[in-house]
């Protein structure tokens, strides 16, 4: 039975704030599910649903994930984090709101993550507790700074 540690959860973090596709997608069983807390997008299912939510918003803007607290039990995950999404162009962005280039969108949020034997994630759950546009055109590195003085010091994965 392989095992999911903290650290290799970290890894797909990073692998997801690259972003890593291939990396990323190697921590999913074949028929993953990802429960978007948005009900005009709902349940993404497989790797190819996901990648087809993600890429635009990607190419759209850029997204940093914020883990600020991990809890780990044999087959499962909870994640608390921040995310942030500083936007490339002029668009409708993430939770409907109409941004400009540089703006940023700050979603605050948490996921339950379903680990098979494998140690692959089988189904992500994510619960939203915030999103807000923020004010001007912030500094994405001073919001990941702040983002990360709540982190637990063992997540930090920028420390700026």
């Amino acid at each position: 039975m392989a095992t999911l540690t903290v650290e290799k959860f970290l890894d797909y973090i990073r692998a997801f704030n690259e972003p890593d596709y291939d990396k990323q997608h190697g921590f999913y069983c074949d028929d993953i599910e990802l429960v978007i807390p948005d009900p005009q997008i709902g349940t993404l299912k497989g790797k190819e649903g996901i990648l087809n939510h993600y890429r635009p918003i990607h190419k759209a803007a850029v997204e940093k994930v914020i883990p600020i607290s991990v809890k780990s039990e044999p087959g499962k995950f909870f994640l608390s984090m921040e995310s942030y999404f500083r936007y490339k162009v002029k668009t409708v962005a993430v939770h409907d709101f109409q941004v400009e280039e540089g703006d940023v969108i700050k979603i605050t949020c948490s996921a339950d993550y379903d680990i098979d034997n494998e140690g692959r994630m089988t189904r992500i759950t994510c619960q939203l507790a915030k999103a807000e546009l923020l004010e001007g055109k912030p500094d994405l590195q001073l919001r990941i700074r702040d983002s990360e003085s709540r982190a637990e010091p063992s997540l930090r994965l920028y420390n700026y």
